[in-house]
């Protein structure tokens, strides 16, 4: 009977070893906030003012064959203003164009259009564009590709996360090297020139 009680009893331990690790790794994750979520393949087609009066269509091919990262945030967060100039710093803006999105007076984003040279046509103000594309936390960031589909979206809180969203983004090939041809003279081996 003492020796049944010490197995269940060891079974028992490694059993909550087992548990303990799962459960350490689950809170790694979530401490980690990864941000990057399957998100829906097509974006629902949402057309919204900018603070110039154009509109812009967001879930559709763009016309200009970039991706669009639209950045949800707040004037007054010091949490969206951190994400807004990481996003920045990270954005390739022959890929990808940054717009940001928002709500409320329009004052507060002109105000950080003119702090972070952002043009007005790349300001949309409306919560129904968040609602609509179901973002409800700011800042929060949806990365949405040339072709109107979804590649990521998230929170933003970190740079990590937003490192971690612009990645879904897929690289170009790399442009096609022009070929250089070496040819050895005679007497110098080893030694490569370059010929015409």
């Amino acid at each position: 009977m003492l020796i049944a009680s010490h197995f269940l009893l060891w079974i028992a331990i490694v059993l909550l070893g087992v548990a303990w690790f799962a459960l350490d790794r689950r809170v790694r994750a979530l401490a980690a906030d990864r941000p990057v979520e399957a998100a829906a393949p097509r974006v629902p087609v949402v057309s919204a003012a900018t603070l110039t009066g154009e509109t812009l269509t967001i879930g559709r091919a763009s016309r200009d064959g970039r991706a669009l990262l639209l950045l949800f945030a707040a004037p007054d967060c010091t949490r969206s203003a951190a994400a807004l100039r990481e996003a920045i710093a990270l954005g390739d803006p022959a890929r990808l164009r940054l717009v940001l999105v928002g709500e409320g007076d329009p004052a507060g984003y002109q105000a950080l259009a003119r702090l972070h040279q952002i043009g007005e046509r790349d300001i949309v103000i409306g919560g129904a564009v968040a609602e609509d594309l179901g973002i409800a936390v700011r800042p929060a960031a949806m990365l949405v590709a040339a072709d109107g589909t979804t590649l990521a979206s998230g929170a933003v809180e970190t740079r990590e996360q937003l490192v971690a969203l612009i990645a879904a983004l897929p690289r170009e090939a790399a442009p096609a090297r022009s070929a250089r041809i070496v040819r050895l003279r005679p007497g110098l081996a080893g030694t490569a020139a370059s010929g015409g």
